[in-house]
C-alpha cells in the first residue's frame, strides 16, 4: 500500500502538474510581513534577528531580487568573517542579480554596495563596471563620480588615470572648483610621482579660487611636503591674511615651523590658533591635543604647555572638556591632586560627560594618598552611571586604602553573587581578595584569589597579588613563583609584575635573580612608591650593596615619613627581619 502511493505521486507529479497558485501566492506575502519584522528588528539594533528574518523571507520568496540582495549582502559579510568562500560566492551572485535587473539598475545604493563588495573581494574589473553604470545613470551626484574616479586611479593604468582625471574635469565643469577635486588630483598626481603636476594644480586652484583660503592653505601643505619652505609660508600667511580667524591655517603653520624643527615658531602659531574667538572649542581641543602629544615628554617644554591650558581656561571657563584635557595632561605628568581638582571642575559643568571620568577621578584620589575623596567620588559616578561594572571596584579599592576593608567586601560581595559574566566574577573575587588580605584575614584572601584564578585562568592580577601576598606570609613560596612567572610571560615589562617577582625571589633567597628583576621595576617606574624603594634596599643590601641600599631605604622613608622600620633601617643602616 505505501508502496504504491509513492509511485501514485511520482507519476502525478510526472504529468507537469502546476504548484498551487494560492500557496504561492499566500508565501509571497508571508514574505513581505516576514521582511517588514526584519526592518523593525534592524532599527531596534537586533542584527542577528534581522538577518535570521531576511533569510526566511527569501526562501519563502526567492523571486524578489531586492530581499534576495538583503540576504546576499548577509552572506558576504558572514562569508568574509567566517572565511567560508562557498557563502561569498552565492551572496555575490544574489547582489549581482539584483544589481542587473530592471529594478535593481536605479537603485544607487545597492549598486554601491556591490561595487565595494567586489572591490573588497578583488573582482576591480566588475566593480568598475558597475561603478562606471552608477556613474552614468546619476549625473546629478558627484559622489558617484568621485567613487568611479577613484577606482579608476586605483588601478594606476596610465589611460584609466586619463579617465579619472577627465572624471574630475566633468565635476567641476558641473559643480564649480572645490578643494575636495584638487585633493584628489593631488593624489593621482602623487601616485605617478609627477611633482611639477602637483605644485601646478595647487597655483590652478588658486586661481579659481583667489578668495578663498582653503585651496591657499592646502598649497602650503604641498609646498611645505615639497620643501619649498619660503613658497609655503607666503601661502600659509596670505590665507591669514583673507581670514584671520582660520584656525586651520596656523595650525599648519604651526606645523611647518614643528617640521623645521622651530619649537617656538610652533608654539606661537598655536597660541594665536587658540586665541581665536570664532574658532569652535572642538578645532580648539583637537590643536590642544596636538601641541601636548608633541611637548609632554620634554619637561622643559611644561611651563609652555601650563601657560597655553591656563590661558585656555581664561578664555573657555565654562568648557567641561577643556578642564577634563588638562586633567588629563596633569594626571599623565604626574601631578594627581592639581589632575583631580580639573577632573571635578569638569564634573561639575557636566556630570554626564562620561563614566570613565568618574573612574579617573576616584583613581586620581586613590593616587593621592586621599582614600576618604576617592570613596565619595565613586559613589557620586555611581548615582550617575548605577550600571557601570568599574566604579564597584574603585569603590571597594578605596575602602580598602581608607583602612575600612570589611566595607569593601559588603559593597562587593552582593555584586560578585548577582555577576554572571564570569571574568567580572572573577575581577570581583580578586578585589574581595585584596580587602580580606587588608583585614589582615589572609586565609580568606587566598580562597577568593583560588576562586577568582579557577574561574579565569587568565587573571593576572589575582595572579600576581596572590604571589605577593603569599612572599609576604612566607608561604607556599614555590606556588608563589609559578604564579608570578606566568603573569611575567604576559607582562614582561610591566613594573608591579616585576616588583613582585623580585620579591618572591628576595624570599626564597635567590638574591642575584631578584636584584635583577627589581632593577628591571625601577627602570620601568616613573614615580616608584615606597613599598618599591623599600624592596630595592633590602635585596640591595642582601647583595652585600649596602650604601645603594641605604640610599633606597631613605627614598622610601621620603615618601613613607612614618614608616617606623624604615627609621630603623636607615638610622642603623642595616636590614631588619620582620
Amino acid at each position: 500500500m505505501a508502496a504504491t502511493a509513492v509511485i501514485a505521486g511520482c507519476a502525478l507529479s510526472a504529468t507537469g502538474a502546476k504548484p498551487n497558485r494560492s500557496n504561492v501566492e499566500s508565501d509571497r506575502r508571508k514574505a513581505d510581513m516576514i521582511y517588514l519584522e526584519a526592518l523593525n528588528q534592524r532599527l531596534g539594533g537586533h542584527d542577528d534577528a534581522y538577518s535570521q528574518l531576511v533569510e526566511r523571507a527569501y526562501q519563502l520568496n526567492p523571486d524578489d531580487k531586492y530581499v534576495g540582495s538583503e540576504y546576499g549582502t548577509i552572506l558576504v559579510r558572514t562569508g568574509v568573517v567566517s572565511n567560508d568562500s562557498t557563502r561569498i560566492d552565492e551572496g555575490m551572485k544574489l547582489l549581482k542579480a539584483y544589481a542587473e535587473s530592471e529594478e535593481g539598475m536605479p537603485d544607487y545604493y545597492t549598486q554601491a554596495v556591490v561595487a565595494r563588495m567586489a572591490s573588497i573581494l578583488g573582482d576591480d574589473e566588475y566593480a568598475l563596471k558597475v561603478l562606471k553604470r552608477v556613474y552614468e545613470d546619476n549625473p546629478d551626484r558627484p559622489e558617484a563620480a568621485l567613487e568611479y574616479a577613484d577606482k579608476l586611479s586605483d588601478s594606476r593604468e596610465e589611460w584609466r588615470i586619463n579617465e579619472a582625471l577627465a572624471v574630475l574635469d566633468t565635476i567641476e565643469q558641473r559643480e564649480g572648483p572645490s578643494v575636495v577635486l584638487t585633493g584628489r588630483r593631488f593624489n593621482i598626481y602623487m601616485m605617478s610621482n609627477d611633482t611639477a603636476s602637483v605644485l601646478n594644480e595647487a597655483r590652478r586652484q588658486i586661481s579659481l579660487m583667489p578668495t578663498s583660503a582653503d585651496p591657499i592653505i592646502m598649497a602650503g601643505d604641498v609646498f611645505g611636503h615639497f620643501n619649498k619652505t619660503d613658497s609655503a609660508l607666503a601661502y600659509y600667511n596670505r590665507a591669514i591674511e583673507l581670514n584671520p580667524e582660520n584656525g586651520i591655517a596656523y595650525y599648519s603653520l604651526a606645523n611647518l615651523y614643528m617640521n623645521q624643527g622651530d619649537s617656538v615658531g610652533y608654539g606661537r602659531e598655536m597660541m594665536k590658533a587658540l586665541e581665536l574667538p570664532d574658532l569652535d572649542i572642538d578645532t580648539k581641543t583637537e590643536l590642544i591635543r596636538d601641541y601636548v602629544a608633541r611637548l609632554y615628554k620634554d619637561q622643559s617644554k611644561r611651563p609652555e604647555l601650563e601657560h597655553m591650558f591656563n590661558r585656555m581656561l581664561e578664555l573657555n571657563p565654562h568648557e567641561a572638556s577643556v578642564h577634563g584635557f588638562y586633567g588629563g595632561y596633569l594626571a599623565t605628568v604626574g601631578q594627581y591632586k592639581d589632575a583631580a581638582e580639573q577632573i571635578e571642575y569638569q564634573l561639575a559643568l557636566d556630570p554626564g560627560t562620561s563614566d570613565s571620568q568618574w573612574g579617573m577621578l576616584t583613581s586620581l584620589y586613590q593616587l593621592s594618598e586621599e582614600p576618604e575623596k576617592a570613596i565619595d567620588a565613586a559613589q557620586r559616578g555611581m548615582k550617575y552611571f548605577p550600571d557601570n561594572e568599574d566604579l564597584p571596584l574603585l569603590l571597594g579599592a578605596s575602602y580598602t586604602q581608607a583602612g575600612e576593608p570589611l566595607k569593601a567586601v559588603e559593597v562587593l560581595k552582593p555584586i560578585a553573587e548577582a555577576a554572571n559574566d564570569v571574568s567580572r566574577k572573577s575581577d570581583l573575587l580578586t578585589a574581595m581578595g585584596d580587602a580580606l588580605y587588608a583585614a589582615e584575614m589572609a586565609d580568606s584572601a587566598f580562597t577568593y584569589y583560588e576562586q577568582a584564578m579557577q574561574l579565569n585562568p587568565n587573571n593576572l592580577l589575582a595572579m600576581n597579588n596572590c604571589a605577593y601576598f603569599l612572599a609576604c606570609q612566607n608561604k607556599d613560596l614555590d606556588r608563589a613563583l609559578i604564579l608570578i612567572e606566568t603573569v611575567v610571560e604576559s607582562k614582561e615589562d610591566d613594573p608591579t609584575s616585576l616588583d613582585t617577582y623580585a620579591w618572591v625571589l628576595f624570599k626564597m633567597g635567590d638574591y642575584a635573580k631578584a636584584g635583577e628583576m627589581i632593577d628591571k621595576a625601577l627602570a620601568g617606574e616613573d614615580t616608584p612608591s615606597a613599598e618599591l624603594y623599600e624592596h630595592a634596599g633590602d635585596i640591595y643590601f642582601m647583595n652585600r650593596k649596602h650604601k645603594e641600599a641605604v640610599e633606597y631605604w631613605k627614598k622610601a622613608l621620603e615618601l613613607d615619613k612614618d614608616n617606623e622600620l624604615l627609621k630603623r633601617k636607615v638610622t642603623n643602616k642595616t636590614y631588619f627581619y620582620e
